[in-house]
């Protein structure tokens, strides 16, 4: 991981992001490239894809899973859905950090067709890591687990792949597991996880 000290902000043009420490941090860099995930991470979010599945099964047969897809809606439901996720996330951190809505970023990266919600200052931990959670549970959990009480194939299918597409989510709340509670978090613009400003007197564990 890279770490970086404070030095005197250069202003940013609108398009960039300014990741210089604020006084008093260091900058530690938990950042990667989408295509260079842990391998760990592919692997969990296939199992996070298929596992929410087998409920279904077990509950109401594999007939009943095949004749209940409607596969116009599962495609239409994650599209609208991964959409949300993003909206989740910026209403998520707007809420628990106070970020005005000017501050936060909308787009796609189109070299991996991922959608994403980008906040454009730092934050404190907490919020982020509510901010970072939140689709998990409102645009995977909750529509695969009502889809599963209604028997509903097509909405337990998508519930199962928002789920699955909140893997990218659930790694960077596991690399900032370790860090102290007074600690600032910068999403990055254009990689996988964030950049931590650490207390200079912190040593990352």
């Amino acid at each position: 991981m890279l770490e970086q000290h404070a030095t005197p902000k250069a202003t940013p043009t609108a398009n960039q992001v300014d990741l210089t420490p604020p006084e008093g941090f260091r900058a530690v860099d938990y950042t990667v490239e989408l295509e260079a995930l842990p391998r760990w991470v592919l692997w969990l979010g296939l199992l996070l894809m298929i596992v929410p599945l087998v409920p279904f099964v077990f509950l109401y047969g594999v007939d009943a899973f095949r004749a209940d897809i409607d596969f116009l809606w599962v495609f239409l439901g994650f599209i609208l859905l991964i959409i949300a996720h993003e909206l989740v996330h910026a209403i998520g951190w707007k809420l628990s950090s106070g970020l005005p809505w000017r501050r936060f970023r909308f787009g796609v990266m189109w070299r991996v067709l991922a959608p994403y919600c980008h906040a454009k200052d730092p934050m404190a931990l907490t919020p982020y890591r509510i901010g970072a959670a939140l689709p998990l549970f409102i645009t995977g959990i909750l529509p695969w687990l009502v889809g599963l009480l209604q028997a509903d194939a097509t909405l337990t299918i998508v519930g199962a792949f928002l789920i699955s597409g909140a893997v990218g989510d659930i790694y960077v709340l596991w690399v900032l597991r370790g860090l102290p509670t007074n600690a600032l978090v910068q999403d990055h613009p254009s990689r996988a996880g964030c950049i931590a400003y650490l207390p200079i007197s912190h040593v990352p564990s």
